[in-house]
């Protein structure tokens, strides 16, 4: 919509993203979170950290994963003159891991089982 073309490693944080909104159903049912989410999320932030450091340091691009005619160095939004897309995913990425974290050891602590 806004005409910005994604890189090859915002489609990988966009991988890690989706299947997490479909995923994160599973409490709303069985009322515990399956503790992959929080490595799968971990994952995902990780991957957008790596490509917030290629944007602010574009020398640690190597060309490995994005081509010439979509550089992951492209920085189409800057607020605060450090969020970025990648920060937003990464902010994300922690949030649902934090998130679901706090949830387990809620259940945890009102003896709800494992």
């Amino acid at each position: 919509v806004a005409g910005f073309f994604p890189c090859s490693l915002c489609w990988v944080q966009r991988g890690f993203m989706y299947p997490l909104a479909l995923v994160l159903a599973v409490p709303a049912v069985r009322r515990r979170p399956p503790r992959a989410l929080i490595w799968w999320a971990l994952a995902g932030a990780a991957v957008a950290v790596y490509h917030y450091g290629i944007e602010h340091l574009p020398a640690l691009d190597d060309g490995a994963f994005c081509p010439a005619s979509i550089p992951c160095s492209t920085i189409w939004v800057n607020e605060f003159g450090f969020v970025t897309i990648p920060f937003m995913a990464m902010s994300g990425f922690l949030a649902i891991a934090a998130l679901v974290q706090v949830h387990r050891r809620w259940n945890r602590a009102h003896g709800e089982s494992q």
